[in-house]
């Protein structure tokens, strides 16, 4: 029995209702986390810099809200998915920042720019027709590949570093210190990959099958790549995955996700005052969300007063151009804001943009992000949502920590847009 028109109507309304109060909701967490734990709780990110003002503060109110409805929100496309987890991770701090320290008004709007071109080229730029895999070329890869990957990294770690079992926080920077040392050949793309993209497209995929076996030696997988590394991301990432998957068959995924983010914000909090912890606000409402918030403002600082790199920092251009600094721009930043020159500051595709470009690198990155977004949909057309969706789920988070030609090659783009296009063409495996 099919409901009336102005039901449906209704019931859409309703939802985006729903959905943007809990988008709000999010935002007002974030600000009482700021406000309770982050601006009284001293560390290397000089987030205590308190200048609350009440002008910036309904501005990113009104901007949030703007984005809000401009930004497109459909659950059947992946590029809304990352568009708005992105937006999660990396802007919204931003706002809560420029309301409560007073950050730069320019900066904060050119970002906001950003997004509304994004939204507008994705309007624009057509569809790529691709010519798939058949279903039994597509079968046999896939369940070639854990047979390849996931040997090859317990073997690698095994003979570089030892095997061990690791749920300590509080030694994941020894043991990255461990890691680091002993310099294992191309570990920093190929641990990246498998963990990203490459572990949670074949989680799902197995969950799919209903093949526990498997699962397991995926998650066992993660778990070891996690304790040889001191990659604190490494071990949140197949829950984020099962998380969005989860999501994903809600009536109103989108509000659930905003609502999500916002209880872990609450957590911090409770958490803190209630036993002391600082574990949870320090995992996610500062390391996650505000630190990387704060690095893009400290770009914009020191990149509007001093030379632009004009993509040099990448050895593919430096050809072209000349790297004008002693440093790189992550530990420059971190030398000059952080105090700490061993601290190696990385952030997001705002700072990547503006450090290379100034202002116009929002026009030039904001083309290639939707060209990015556009073929992620072209790919993921007549394949399992949850397969592709799982495969790019870590972009997000990447998209707020590194330079997007490093997000590409290093951390993982390049290997899930290959995910996407050996999933099955089919609506459900």
């Amino acid at each position: 029995m099919e409901l009336p028109a102005a039901k449906i109507n209704r019931t859409g309304k309703s939802a985006i209702v729903v959905a943007f109060l809990s988008l709000i909701f999010y935002r007002v967490s974030l600000d009482l986390a700021y406000f309770f734990l982050a601006a009284r709780l001293d560390d290397y990110a000089r987030l205590t810099e308190i200048n609350f003002g009440w002008m910036k503060f309904i501005e990113s109110y009104i901007l949030l809200f703007l984005l809000f409805v401009f930004l497109p929100k459909s659950r059947r496309k992946i590029s809304s998915w990352i568009i708005w987890l992105t937006v999660l991770f990396s802007y919204v701090p931003m706002l809560t920042l420029f309301a409560f320290m007073d950050k730069d008004r320019l900066f904060t709007y050119a970002v906001f720019g950003f997004w509304i071109f994004v939204a507008s080229l994705l309007k624009i730029f057509p569809l790529i027709k691709f010519k798939y895999l058949t279903k039994i070329q597509s079968q046999f890869i896939l369940a070639s590949l854990p047979w390849i990957f996931l040997p090859a990294t317990i073997i690698l770690i095994y003979f570089y570093v030892g095997f061990s079992i690791n749920f300590n926080f509080s030694n994941v920077y020894s043991i990255r210190d461990k890691f680091q040392s002993v310099n294992i050949p191309l570990a920093s793309y190929f641990f990246t990959w498998i963990a990203y993209v490459i572990n949670p497209f074949l989680s799902i995929f197995y969950i799919k099958k209903r093949n526990w076996l498997m699962l397991l030696a995926v998650i066992v997988t993660q778990i070891v790549l996690f304790s040889a590394t001191g990659n604190k991301t490494f071990i949140f990432t197949l829950p984020f995955i099962f998380f969005l998957i989860w999501v994903l068959r809600r009536g109103n995924p989108y509000a659930w996700i905003y609502f999500v983010f916002g209880a872990f914000c609450l957590a911090g909090i409770f958490s803190y005052w209630s036993v002391g912890d600082r574990w949870t606000y320090f995992i996610f409402a500062r390391r996650t969300l505000l630190a990387p918030a704060q690095l893009a403002f400290f770009y914009r600082d020191f990149f509007s007063q001093n030379s632009l790199l004009y993509l040099s920092a990448h050895h593919f251009f430096s050809w072209i151009t000349i790297y004008p600094y002693k440093l790189d721009p992550p530990n420059l930043i971190g030398t000059l804001y952080l105090n700490s020159p061993q601290t190696s500051a990385n952030n997001g595709i705002y700072s990547d943009a503006f450090m290379n470009f100034g202002y116009w690198g929002f026009v030039i990155w904001a083309v290639v992000f939707s060209f990015i977004m556009k073929l992620i949909d072209s790919l993921s057309r007549k394949k399992d949502f949850a397969l592709c969706l799982a495969a790019v789920s870590m972009l997000p988070i990447v998209f707020t920590n590194a330079a997007l030609l490093t997000s590409i090659f290093t951390n993982g783009l390049l290997v899930a847009l290959v995910m996407i296009y050996l999933a099955p063409v089919e609506n459900e495996i």
